[in-house]
């Protein structure tokens, strides 16, 4: 007895089975199909666009099309828009219809042709070489595209806390050493340490140039430049590598004069 687990999750679509039970249809046909009723309105369904999101290639892609035509489950126009450009128009079905008689179809804006362009029938471009360019390269899917921006979302919103996280260590660091009362928050402070962060410094770094230009610089006219807009700026890292200055040993004093006669 054979056990069938179906394992579904929340990313699924509801779809008629009057095509899946279609008996003249073969399972590729079937299969685009109901891969094509999944995607999006605006997806580009052009055998360009599908062929980037399947194994089968673009010949494979084309034949299921045709045999979807021929089942009237995918009508296919091309129409001229207001410009007096060509469109390619997928009309996609659920369940099979009825030939449309000839002259049903009322014109208007738009001059509608019988079918549209095959692949093989639309001219290559000049530059149709292995690196594809902006005009030549297959798109990408609707979903895909939203899940790479998501993505790259996520990863910008994480560096951006770490970056402030960052930021918030360094001037906290600051004001204990210096006892001064910066704020984190101010962008000019914000845009410096970030620049430098950009640059491959880490927050080890920036403690160690405020550590050792508080030891410099304390007690001399330069300690008016412990401050964010000094240590962080484009002298940071020859800061950070300048060499420590040797402490000042205290001047030895000399011993009391004894005047004679004094025990």
């Amino acid at each position: 007895m054979s056990v069938m687990r179906i394992h579904k999750n929340r990313n699924y679509t509801v779809i008629s089975n009057i095509h899946l039970r279609d008996k003249r249809m073969s399972l590729k046909a079937k299969g685009l199909l109901t891969l094509m009723l999944s995607l999006p309105e605006d997806w580009d369904y052009s055998v360009e666009g599908l062929s980037a999101i399947c194994k089968e290639n673009r010949t494979a892609i084309q034949s299921a099309l045709k045999e979807l035509e021929e089942c009237r489950y995918l009508k296919r126009t091309k129409e001229r828009n207001r410009k007096g450009q060509f469109d390619c128009i997928y009309d996609i079905f659920e369940e099979p219809q009825e030939e449309q008689s000839a002259g049903e179809d009322s014109g208007g804006e738009t001059e509608k042709i019988k079918s549209c362009p095959t692949a093989a029938e639309k001219p290559k471009p000049e530059n149709s070489g292995t690196t594809p360019t902006a005009e030549n390269q297959l798109p990408y899917t609707l979903y895909k595209q939203n899940t790479e921006y998501q993505v790259q979302k996520q990863k910008t919103e994480t560096k951006n806390t770490e970056k402030k996280k960052i930021c918030l260590a360094v001037i906290a660091h600051l004001n204990e050493v210096t006892g001064t009362k910066y704020r984190a928050e101010t962008k000019k402070t914000q845009s410096l340490i970030e620049a430098r962060l950009n640059e491959g410094f880490v927050l080890d770094d920036f403690i160690q140039v405020i550590d050792k230009k508080h030891r410099a610089w304390t007690g001399t006219e330069f300690a008016q430049y412990l401050r964010p807009s000094t240590l962080f700026g484009e002298k940071f890292e020859s800061y950070l590598n300048a060499p420590e200055l040797p402490e000042k040993q205290p001047k030895k004093q000399d011993a009391p004069d004894i005047i004679p006669g004094i025990f």
